[in-house]
C-alpha cells in the first residue's frame, strides 16, 4: 500500500534540484530576444537624437549666416537683381558701412548659401563699380543642405520708396531629407545713395 512513496535518498546524500538543458536553452533564447529588441530601440533612439542634433546645428549655422546677410543689407544698395517677383537665387549689393560689394547665392550643386566680395575704396557709380569681376572666390557659409530664395523690391527715386529684401531658407541634413526647418527674415533697405542725394 505504500506504492506512491518517494524513494528515500541514499544515506549521506542530499537531493540537488537543477534546471534541465531544455529549460536553460529556452531561457537563454528568451533573454537573447529581449536584449536584441532593447538594443534596436536604443540604436533607433540614438540615431534619431543624432539626426535631430545635426539638423539643429545646421539650422543655427544658417540662421547666423542669414542674420549677417541681413545686417549688411540694411546699409546697402541692391545692384542685382533689379526686380523680381518669383524670387532669385542670388543677390548682388554694395554695403556703404564696410565699402564692399557682396554677392550671396544659393548654390544648387553644393546645397549651400555662399558669399563673395570685393573692397571698393571710392564708389562713383554703384551699378558699374559693383560688377562681379575681381571678387574673391565663393565661400560656403552654411552646413547641411540649404535651399531658398531672395525676394527683392529695390528702392526707387521716383516715386521715392525704400526697398526691402525677404530671405527664405529651408535647411535639411541632405537634399533627400524629409525633415527640414524653414527660416526667413525681411530687411528694409536704407540705400544711402538715394537718401543722402535728396
Amino acid at each position: 500500500m505504500e506504492m506512491n512513496r518517494k524513494p528515500a535518498a541514499a544515506p549521506g546524500r542530499k537531493t540537488v534540484h537543477a534546471f534541465t538543458l531544455v529549460e536553460m536553452v529556452v531561457s537563454i533564447g528568451v533573454f537573447a530576444i529581449l536584449i536584441l529588441s532593447l538594443s534596436a530601440i536604443f540604436s533607433s533612439g540614438f540615431h534619431s537624437f543624432g539626426a535631430a542634433r545635426e539638423l539643429e546645428r545646421n539650422d543655427e549655422v544658417a540662421q547666423y549666416a542669414m542674420n549677417s546677410l541681413a545686417k549688411y543689407l540694411r546699409t546697402s544698395s541692391i545692384v542685382s537683381p533689379s526686380t523680381t517677383t518669383s524670387g532669385a537665387q542670388s543677390i548682388l549689393f554694395f554695403d556703404y558701412s564696410s565699402k564692399r560689394c557682396f554677392q550671396y547665392r544659393l548654390d544648387g550643386a553644393s546645397g549651400a548659401l555662399q558669399a563673395r566680395w570685393k573692397d571698393i575704396a571710392t564708389i562713383t557709380d554703384v551699378m558699374t563699380d559693383c560688377s562681379t569681376s575681381g571678387m574673391n572666390a565663393w565661400v560656403d557659409l552654411t552646413t547641411g543642405w540649404v535651399t531658398g530664395r531672395f525676394e527683392v523690391v529695390p528702392s526707387q527715386k521716383t516715386p521715392q520708396s525704400i526697398g526691402r529684401v525677404v530671405i527664405f531658407l529651408s535647411v535639411g541634413k541632405t537634399s533627400a531629407s524629409s525633415t527640414k526647418t524653414s527660416i526667413q527674415t525681411a530687411v528694409s533697405l536704407r540705400d544711402y545713395d538715394y537718401v543722402l542725394g535728396n
